[in-house]
């Protein structure tokens, strides 16, 4: 065969295969309603703060495995695909005040839905990991604070005696109430949601670091990382001595950049 009918085929081939993906990124687009997103949300301009990189969710019946790009700032969330999924998916900022957010627990998966007031018959299915990170930077790198804004979930809360309810894995793993005194358990090394307390506290006990739990039961009020629905504040102290150890725990644990 010709050498230029090689190239010619070649070149005709990969047209073929980019004009496919472009295609399916055009009908996932609008399946999803990122399209109907970018109506109300576009955001051209560069995005100044916190990313989230290889990020997933759920739009709609698509699925952005690992492809997404979460930013944190005050004016809202900041949602954009990796350079090969963006054809068709313009960059969105959605401000906090327009997210009304609902708790989530189907077979096999636990997370929060976003819903659009603005934007009907669109929702965003996230993770519980990938929100409770997302909140956690909200709260620790600007100062924008979501309850002045941010729709609780409408989910009802949980009782205390259901054995699904995560306030009674930590009330069983924590030796006491009462806030540890000055002494050997003397520096607070933060306060967590009962959906974040247990990884943290594998990983001190893994590490051999020892600690005391504070419980601080709160229903539909916020913490110091979170602002949706009922929750349990857990405050974790350590000794003094382990405070720089435990510290670079909590950062490997939420992935913070120190």
């Amino acid at each position: 065969m010709p050498a230029f009918l090689v190239i010619i085929l070649v070149g005709a081939s990969l047209l073929f295969a980019v004009g496919i993906w472009l295609l399916v990124l055009w009908i996932l687009a609008r399946a999803s309603g990122w399209a109907r997103l970018a109506e109300q949300f576009y955001f051209p301009e560069p995005f100044a703060g916190r990313i989230l990189r290889f990020q997933s969710a759920r739009i709609r019946q698509a699925n952005y495995n690992g492809c997404l790009q979460l930013g944190v700032s005050a004016e809202g969330l900041y949602l954009v695909p990796f350079p090969l999924f963006k054809p068709f998916h313009q960059p969105l900022l959605i401000p906090w005040t327009g997210i009304q957010v609902e708790r989530l627990k189907k077979f096999l998966f636990k997370g929060y839905r976003l819903s659009f007031p603005g934007c009907p018959g669109v929702s965003v299915d996230f993770p519980a990991w990938t929100f409770e990170k997302v909140m956690q930077n909200l709260k620790e790198h600007t100062d924008y604070r979501p309850e002045a804004g941010l729709a609780a979930p409408r989910s009802a809360e949980p009782s205390e005696d259901d054995e699904s309810d995560p306030r009674k894995e930590i009330r069983d793993k924590a030796p006491g109430n009462a806030t540890p005194a000055e002494g050997e358990f003397g520096h607070l090394l933060g306060g967590y949601t009962t959906a974040e307390a247990p990884r943290l506290l594998e990983t001190l006990r893994e590490r051999g670091v020892p600690f005391e739990l504070d419980m601080d039961d709160r229903t539909n009020q916020s913490d110091r990382h979170t602002s949706y629905g009922w929750n349990s504040g857990v405050k974790v102290w350590v000794k003094p001595a382990d405070q720089r150890v435990a510290e670079r725990i909590q950062a490997e644990v939420f992935d913070i950049q120190t």
